[in-house]
């Protein structure tokens, strides 16, 4: 496993998360709350555009990070570890402090914990050479 790897696939789903995140902007201010007023959905609807955008962000961050080598590739892993051990703590978070219907499906803490593992992996764990 190399970094470029995991860069690759966790870019990825990052930009895919993103995708869907705006696309859904809309829907997902609405749920759990179907009578929300015009201005508080716009609200709901651009926080949500927002969190999209940074999705993005993030994945051509770590997409344009896939060709560095050596130090410069574990040390851009390394951050991406921290901030996928901080996704997992606020997905775990949010599936048991939102309502059902607006929380974090319950596998995500699974996904999560699992890429914060491999990243881990590939950027501490395993020797180069």
């Amino acid at each position: 496993m190399t970094p470029k790897i995991v860069h690759t696939a966790v870019g990825i789903l990052i930009l895919i998360h993103g995708i869907m995140f705006f696309l859904g902007a809309g829907e997902m201010a609405h749920i759990g709350v179907p009578d929300i007023s015009d201005e508080a959905f716009a609200m709901g609807e651009g926080a949500h555009e927002i969190v999209a955008m940074f999705n993005v962000f993030l994945a051509v961050v770590l997409l344009g990070s896939r060709n560095l080598e050596g130090t410069a590739a574990t040390q851009v892993l390394k951050g991406t570890t921290v901030g996928l051990g901080l996704l997992t703590a606020g997905v775990a978070y949010h599936s048991q402090s939102l309502p059902a219907e607006m929380a974090p499906p319950v596998p995500a803490i699974a996904i999560f914990i699992g890429l914060t593992a491999w990243s881990g992996y590939v950027a501490w764990g395993k020797s180069e050479g």
